[in-house]
């Protein structure tokens, strides 16, 4: 299809399948045509309902944003044939940080991490002039459901993935005692029983015996753990013997060998 064949809307989105990566080359070569095939697109109907689609590349271009004074956006037109329907995704070139999960890298490195999803590498590319290429070709798309003062919108929140889908794990690094996952059988092998108790995972080591504490060979009367002191000397002018006479009077002390008192027998 040529640029003067077209006469509807839709017909632009037919001259980009047809010409491919050739497209943006095509508009350059006739007067206002690009900005007429923007102007066309942007009447199609839209998306309508939230979810995961396919959708085929219709435009590449870059303009100012709409939003912030003096940026600039990337814009790509997204077509999904089966539901005749598509709109803009636009990624910034600001170099002002993001914030939220994305906190730490610019606007635009995040555009370009987006691109290389889709198989655009704009650092091996050395910049954004290679996009023309995936112009007709079909990629994953993300269609997010926004509310906003009431109303309900529906527009491309990603392309190349979906935003809620988490990153994968390598499945050579996950070993049969992974937390929070129970060990597997071997294959061909045929689940253990199950035990009264969780069994662990390893060898388990052999119980260790208690430790005796260290005490003196036992004499006629028992002796303490540790040194005994020596026996009390008696008061001055008593005689030998009657300090223990005058404890056992009272029979035996029910704090043991010291009576009690301050530790000294007194």
């Amino acid at each position: 299809m040529q640029i003067n064949e077209i006469r509807t809307d839709k017909n632009w989105v037919d001259f980009a399948i047809a010409n491919g990566q050739k497209t943006m080359q095509l508009l350059s070569q006739a007067e206002g045509a690009e900005q007429r095939m923007k102007n066309g697109v942007s009447h199609l109907p839209r998306f309508s309902a939230e979810g995961n689609e396919t959708a085929r590349v219709i435009y590449v271009g870059a303009e100012p944003s709409r939003f912030n004074e003096g940026e600039v956006v990337l814009c790509m037109y997204l077509w999904n044939e089966a539901l005749s329907q598509g709109d803009w995704w636009r990624g910034s070139l600001s170099s002002d940080y993001m914030t939220g999960n994305n906190a730490g890298k610019t606007y635009m490195q995040g555009t370009i991490e987006s691109l290389g999803k889709v198989g655009y590498d704009a650092y091996a590319a050395g910049g954004f002039g290679g996009l023309p290429q995936l112009i007709g070709q079909e990629i994953p798309i993300w269609v997010k459901r926004t509310e906003k003062n009431g109303k309900v919108y529906f527009n491309i929140g990603a392309i190349g993935s979906n935003f809620e889908v988490a990153p994968s794990l390598s499945l050579n690094n996950i070993g049969l005692g992974a937390p929070g996952a129970a060990a597997a059988p071997a294959f061909g092998q045929p689940a253990a029983p199950a035990a009264s108790q969780s069994q662990p995972q390893f060898a388990q080591p052999a119980p260790q015996q208690p430790q005796q504490q260290y005490r003196p060979a036992q004499q006629p009367q028992q002796q303490p753990g540790y040194a005994q002191p020596a026996a009390p000397q008696p008061a001055f002018g008593q005689q030998p013997g009657q300090h223990q006479a005058a404890q056992s009077a009272f029979g035996p002390s029910p704090y043991g060998q010291w009576g009690g008192g301050n530790g000294s027998g007194l």
